[in-house]
């Protein structure tokens, strides 16, 4: 089957006849032209088709692209949290560490003046 283009279509001429067209040349036109319509419409189905399944694909991008930042702002949430209970305890224990080592020297001065 040969694609039917509009120009063809608009350009076609049949042979008259005494009582008109000739009607082989007729209707073999019209099947060109109705096959040719059928592959296009079938075509149009296709990517009407196609086109849906990238939309519902799009879609799931973006949904899973939003669910990923999400993920990642939450993980950089307990991320800062952890590390501020973190470093609240090395500023606990450098403090108690300081502290001990001012006792200990406290009492080793203590020590060395008796």
């Amino acid at each position: 089957m040969s694609d039917l283009t509009a120009d063809q279509a608009k350009a076609a001429v049949f042979t008259e006849t005494r009582r008109g067209f000739d009607v082989a040349e007729v209707r073999a036109f019209q099947a060109e032209a109705a096959a040719a319509l059928r592959h296009l419409e079938a075509t149009v189905a296709r990517l009407e088709t196609d086109l849906e399944q990238y939309r519902e694909s799009e879609e799931a991008v973006r949904r899973t692209y939003v669910a990923a930042v999400r993920e990642k702002d939450e993980m950089i949430t307990e991320a800062r949290a952890g590390a501020e209970v973190e470093a609240a305890a090395a500023k606990q224990e450098a403090g108690e560490v300081v502290a001990a080592s001012h006792d200990e020297a406290a009492a080793i001065l203590s020590e060395a003046l008796r």
